[in-house]
């Protein structure tokens, strides 16, 4: 080839170059059509935020240079909308413009990072479509424990808690609470973060964390639009089926008090206020021996008088036979539970009768009311048979 050639075909590509206009789509998704034309055939979708170059125009259309399948692509300018008026599709940006830039995939990854990096929570979820390496960035911000404490709220890390995927961390959480620990004293008609928490399921580092930022949450009661208006963070606690030992301590410790609160139940026919001791029976429910021991050892301190304590709290016969006997009375358990049991209430009111074969037998007409679970192992194959007869007893109706 000629240097003649050579210079044509230079000055040709020039003269295109010059030619050339560089165009980010602004809406959604914006169409690329076979021919400029609103009935042709459409061949691409472009996105919000794509980079397109236009080799020429024709009236309110642009030819793409990019082609599709071997046909051209034409994309409009503007169009007319009944509803919305004048509607701009393609909006100019010239070379070095942020929209080009941030429309490029081939940015340096860190550049990329930094700006994602200062989107909120829905506007990054939004730009994974862009390209690969924005979707890429985009999903390592969003599984950063410092991306999560510094753009979400604690009110917005608990609501969008899954945890099936541990997201976001409770890691996240705590850290958000060391720097904006007032988040913790937001209320609103689910409560506080404590009380959103506890109801979750929240892990006990969770729990604590939210406890140290705000102590007094715990003697705060539930907002009046629950339905269970003046329950307290321990009565949510102590509902609740699989509720950790340990956030359950937290609760109880950082306000004692509570354990002499009345107690809101909801059954079938209404609801009903409970006496405090009804508290620690759930955990026959809920938790297990070691669950229900726990409350019923701070019931029995807060019977205590200040002015005569005796050497060990007690819980007086009458009030155990009638409040928690009946529980006792309505609950299935294994061998090992039923020892732990006997042991407990001796330990608490050794005047209640264990002795005999039938003291937890299940109600006559109703059958058992309850299962609860011991915190000792469960016996095998080798448990002596004195064990099994007692079990078989326990359970067994009149």
């Amino acid at each position: 080839m000629s240097i003649r050639a050579h210079e044509r075909i230079a000055a040709s590509l020039e003269r295109r170059r010059t030619r050339e206009r560089r165009l980010v789509v602004a809406l959604p998704a914006a169409r690329v059509r076979a021919a400029p034309s609103l009935t042709a055939d459409e061949v691409a979708i472009k996105h919000q935020g794509d980079l397109v170059i236009a080799a020429a125009q024709q009236g309110d259309w642009v030819t793409l240079t990019e082609t599709f399948f071997g046909l051209n692509g034409y994309m409009l300018l503007e169009q007319h909308d009944p509803e919305e008026g004048l509607v701009t599709i393609l909006r100019e940006t010239g070379i070095g413009a942020v929209e080009a830039s941030y429309a490029s995939s081939h940015l340096p990854q860190d550049f990329v990072a930094s700006v994602l990096g200062n989107l909120d929570h829905k506007t990054l979820e939004g730009v994974k479509p862009v390209c690969r390496l924005w979707a890429s960035e985009a999903r390592i911000l969003l599984n950063d424990i410092c991306w999560q404490a510094e753009h979400l709220t604690v009110s917005s890390q608990l609501r969008l808690y899954c945890a099936s995927e541990d997201w976001p961390a409770d890691a996240a959480l705590i850290l958000r609470l060391e720097r904006q620990p007032k988040e913790a004293f937001e209320h609103d008609e689910l409560g506080l973060p404590l009380h959103f928490a506890i109801r979750s399921l929240r892990s006990c580092e969770v729990v604590s964390a939210l406890l140290a930022a705000h102590p007094l949450g715990a003697s705060t009661p539930l907002p009046h639009a629950q339905g269970t208006s003046g329950d307290l963070p321990l009565h949510l606690a102590a509902r609740l089926p699989c509720v950790e030992y340990n956030t359950l301590s937290a609760v109880l410790n950082a306000y004692p008090q509570a354990i002499n609160k009345m107690l809101s139940m909801i059954w079938a026919h209404g609801s009903s206020w409970r006496t405090p001791a009804s508290l620690c029976a759930c955990m026959l429910t809920n938790g297990t021996l070691q669950h229900f021991r726990l409350l019923l050892a701070a019931y029995a301190a807060a019977l205590v008088d200040p002015d005569d304590p005796p050497g060990d709290p007690m819980i007086p016969i009458a009030y155990f036979e009638s409040e928690i006997g009946p529980y006792i009375r309505g609950s299935e358990c294994t061998v090992g539970g039923m020892e732990e049991l006997r042991a407990i209430c001796a330990e608490f009111c050794p005047a209640y009768d264990t002795s005999s074969s039938d003291w937890a037998k299940p109600n006559r007409n109703n059958g058992p009311l309850f299962v609860f679970q011991s915190t000792l192992p469960s016996d095998d194959d080798s448990s002596d048979d004195d064990d099994e007869a007692e079990a078989e007893a326990a359970v067994a109706g009149a």
